[in-house]
């Protein structure tokens, strides 16, 4: 469950490079963001860090 980061600071410009993660009591609904997380970033065009991608979702399953 992702929020976008610029809605959580009063600073223009600030957090537009971040977003919130909020914490999930059901594990299935937070393996499936995840998923679309990094499926979003693999199609993202801006996007500078594929290992980082691959690390959130190791972390699911450790």
């Amino acid at each position: 469950m992702l929020s976008p980061g610029p809605g959580f600071y009063a600073t223009p410009g600030l957090g537009e490079d971040e977003c919130r993660i909020a914490y999930v009591l059901k594990v299935d609904d937070l393996e499936r963001a995840m998923d679309c997380l990094a499926a979003a970033l693999e199609v993202y065009p801006g996007r500078t860090e594929l290992a980082a991608t691959a690390e959130l979702g190791s972390h699911l399953t450790q």
